[in-house]
């Protein structure tokens, strides 16, 4: 521009101020369009959240199903669900009042606006405090469900979140991040109780709060809380907690998926059925009669079985049987003692047989006589 001995005509003193405000204009839309995109996000992680509460549902409701069917091997695991499922609904309802508790902290109201298939709007107030200044938390969730993030009415503040969330350690997120801790604790303890498996069962929690982080903007590690709600705009804090909610929603999800799965866990496994035939008699005196039992078996193709029939070993062939002959040297009645062994999975680390007494033995190719 112009110097000393050469002062700015007033046509240079325009550019100079429309490049002041063309720069500011710049900033500008650049602060808008990160809201909008923190404000997409936010929406879209909303709708994944009630996606996967309805899965959550659905997998509660196979629970049930199992009651109905088995009550006696569903039960343990039911009741560990049902557990799970009160540690899950108090974290989710204590991040949700964050959320909306946070609304109502920042404003009194909000302006809801509905685009109609038709092209036209509907604006709604909606009162998120009452008059003695005390939250309307219901209010909130209605707005934040019809109008989205876009209600809120200062997005890029940074001292509202400050202060409620942090406050130097003493914010609304320290109630939060003690809970998750807590229970990813609960959640660990029902899975350890040896009375209700023996396998090693890791549940995928994430949510890492207990841990430091480094902060660019502090120059140091800093605790969860810090990290993300100290000096962080308010639009963006909301989104941190529907975050947080989808992390513990999937967790939840994971653990109950795998309770389901040990239902039935000690269970036999078979992918083969077969005749079984049994005679009633192993001998037809001539003019009798001959009647034979037939069942139906089931067995599994690929795991043997062991039985020792009279001292001697033997081994399932590939059509799940073990076949038993003895020779006829004299006549009169003769005995088979025998012992089947069927091999158990119970953990990774044990195993156990059980075991078949002579009269549960497998008929095998009996003989006729006249």
């Amino acid at each position: 521009m112009g110097a000393t001995n050469c002062p700015e005509t007033p046509r240079q003193k325009m550019i100079a101020m429309m490049y002041l405000v063309y720069t500011a204009l710049l900033a500008l839309n650049v602060s808008v369009e990160i809201l909008n995109g923190f404000v997409t996000v936010g929406d879209a992680m909303n709708e994944s959240n009630k996606n996967i509460d309805t899965q959550i549902v659905e997998a509660y409701n196979m629970f049930d199903q199992a009651m109905i069917l088995d009550s006696t091997k569903a039960a343990k695991y039911y009741e560990a669900a049902q557990t799970i499922r009160a540690y899950s609904d108090s974290v989710k309802n204590l991040i949700d009042e964050g959320r909306y508790g946070f609304l109502c902290y920042m404003q009194k109201s909000a302006d809801v606006v509905r685009h109609n298939s038709d092209q036209t709007t509907t604006k709604r107030k909606i009162p998120l405090v009452d008059g003695s200044g005390n939250f309307l938390l219901d209010s909130a969730k209605v707005a934040l469900d019809l109008g989205g993030l876009d209600i809120i009415d200062k997005k890029d503040n940074t001292d509202m979140g400050t202060h409620f969330f942090y406050n130097e350690g003493t914010g609304k997120a320290i109630d939060i991040k003690n809970a998750i801790i807590n229970y990813k604790e609960k959640v660990a303890a029902v899975f350890r109780d040896t009375n209700l498996t023996h396998d090693t069962v890791d549940v995928n929690f994430g949510m890492n709060v207990e841990g430091e982080f480094w902060s660019s903007h502090a120059g140091r590690l800093v605790s969860w809380e810090e990290y993300n709600f100290d000096g962080a705009i308010a639009v963006a804090d909301i989104v941190c907690l529907s975050r947080m909610k989808s992390e513990l929603m999937n967790a939840e999800y994971d653990a109950i998926k795998k309770l389901f799965g040990m239902i039935g866990k000690e269970d036999f496994k078979f992918d083969q059925i077969a005749a079984i035939c049994r005679p009633t008699s192993s001998y037809v005196i001539q003019g009798g009669k001959y009647e034979m039992k037939v069942n139906v078996g089931a067995y599994d193709s690929k795991r043997e079985f062991r039985a020792v029939i009279n001292g001697a070993e033997y081994k399932s062939g590939p059509d799940g049987s073990i076949t038993y002959t003895a020779g006829a040297g004299a006549p009169g009645e003769r005995k088979v003692h025998g012992v089947v062994y069927m091999i158990r999975t119970v953990s990774r680390k044990s195993i156990r047989s059980t075991r078949a007494t002579s009269s549960q033995l497998l008929w095998l190719s009996p003989s006729l006589s006249r």
